[in-house]
């Protein structure tokens, strides 16, 4: 999977998921189906093909509450990188089934929640949610997942906002340390998107 994010072994994930399918199939422990789901998602998240990525991870049953909620999670970012309200809000309500707690399974769906104020055109409270989100994770050092929240403000908030600029040169510095080369691209094309956001939504996103 690390090297998927690297853009050096998207080939090797496919593998691995691949020798590791029928054994999750003849296992009775739901970890491994459920874990399995949640490479599947990965792969196609760092190859591009976000649209599948929701679909896959909701219409999926999981029964392992941290590999659904870890799945479930990277939907959401999936989501929102295609400013998708309804599939956000989707993914939001099979979220909120989970029982797993922690700092770092708050703050991701609080960016989730970020998201879809943005896109509800809720802007103030968007960009306070994206901050506590992006904080907890920052003072934990959980720099993938800062980077990806990070992503999240970038695709929802208006370019030409300072929280929006601020999240776009950290996620970048975070995935220039990371060598995210998959991610590093994808942030790219979360810039040109919302560059093209017609001035007028962009203006309602900031109230």
């Amino acid at each position: 999977m690390i090297r998927a994010l690297r853009g050096e072994g998207a080939a090797s994930l496919d593998g691995a998921i691949e020798r590791f399918r029928p054994f999750a199939a003849d296992n009775n422990d739901s970890q491994y189906p459920d874990m399995l789901h949640g490479l599947i998602a990965w792969a196609r998240l760092t190859a591009g093909d976000l649209e599948s990525v929701v679909k896959l991870v909701v219409e999926y049953q999981f029964v392992d509450p941290t590999y659904g909620a870890s799945a479930l999670l990277l939907a959401g970012h999936a989501a929102l990188w295609q400013r998708d309200l309804g599939e956000a809000r989707q993914v939001q309500e099979v979220l909120r089934a989970f029982s797993v707690r922690g700092k770092w399974v708050d703050a991701c769906p609080r960016s989730l929640a970020a998201g879809i104020a943005a896109l509800e055109e809720r802007g103030a409270e968007a960009v306070t949610l994206f901050s506590e989100a992006v904080q907890t994770l920052r003072e934990d050092g959980v720099a993938l997942d800062t980077m990806l929240c990070l992503m999240d403000q970038v695709a929802v908030l208006p370019p030409t906002q300072p929280a929006a600029k601020a999240a776009a040169e950290e996620a970048r510095q975070i995935g220039r340390r990371l060598g995210a080369a998959a991610l590093l691209q994808r942030l790219d094309l979360l810039l040109e998107a919302q560059a093209m956001v017609a001035p007028s939504a962009q203006k309602s996103l900031t109230r």
